[in-house]
């Protein structure tokens, strides 16, 4: 009995302290742990920032986020050139919704994937953002980091996940818990 709670403890540990940033491990990264918030596009602004998205990070930008399309698939701006992607259509969610378990969707066209975009900043028109891209050919796999632009008339909504301040105290906080779990378990 006492190999099988420490065999859990171990467990715990490595499921909340593999993969950084608050994710959940096996399942990461597609389901992200806290506050994701759904807000239609037309109130995304620095002031309409609600529910658990203002507890640590009141700022808009260096959050990561996934986007429900109009259409099936999306025209973004990379290098000059419009690229369009596809995604798993989702039903839009009713406004300010908080996800505890979010599962993100990725962006893939014919031969690119975008796993995560980063929010840098949002204007009248235009999302503008930080996206990692996994691009494979037939020579080679390679993955970048490239800032893209979204036209906002091509998004109904966006899920906004939390910046990065938060991630790495939520990370911090399980981390600690469970050592301290461990410890306190030990001692008994």
């Amino acid at each position: 009995m006492r190999n099988l709670k420490k065999l859990t403890i171990i467990g715990l540990l490595i499921l909340f302290s593999v993969n950084t940033n608050a994710q959940i491990w096996p399942f990461a990264p597609i389901n992200r742990l806290g506050n994701t918030v759904y807000y239609p596009i037309d109130s995304l602004q620095i002031d309409n920032l609600t529910c658990t998205n203002r507890v640590f990070d009141k700022k808009l930008t260096d959050r990561y986020f996934d986007l429900i399309l109009n259409q099936d698939s999306v025209g973004m701006s990379i290098n000059d050139s419009i690229v369009y992607f596809k995604q798993k259509p989702r039903n839009e969610p009713k406004s300010y919704k908080q996800i505890l378990f979010y599962k993100r969707r990725i962006l893939v066209n014919s031969n690119t994937k975008i796993k995560y975009l980063k929010l840098t900043s949002i204007n009248d028109n235009e999302i503008i953002a930080l996206a990692t891209l996994k691009q494979n050919s037939s020579e080679s796999k390679s993955k970048r980091k490239e800032v893209i632009s979204i036209n906002k008339n091509n998004i109904k909504g966006v899920f906004l996940g939390s910046g990065q301040t938060y991630r790495a105290i939520l990370t911090g906080i399980e981390i600690s818990a469970i050592v301290l779990l461990a410890i306190l378990k030990g001692i008994n």
